[in-house]
């Protein structure tokens, strides 16, 4: 019989990594200032693979997002 393969998340570590860097600044940073913090730390890992786990784990910088304003035909 094979023995059965247990659950295991290939990036757990990732997560973690992230949830603390995440947290140490406050929810200021986004994906791109995560994956240079992670980077400077020696990690090897793309910005894409960061943006999913953040969109998984629930992070969102709440900070910087883009600004609407009401349209006015008059300039």
């Amino acid at each position: 019989m094979k023995a059965l393969k247990e659950n295991v998340d290939p990036d757990a570590e990732m997560k973690e990594l992230i949830q603390a860097t995440f947290e140490e600044h406050n929810g200021d940073y986004g994906y791109r200032r995560i994956t240079d913090h992670l980077r400077q730390e020696g990690h090897t890992i793309n910005y894409k693979r960061v943006q999913r786990l953040m969109r998984v784990l629930g992070l969102k910088c709440k900070k910087f997002g883009r600004k609407s304003r009401k349209y006015n035909s008059y300039k």
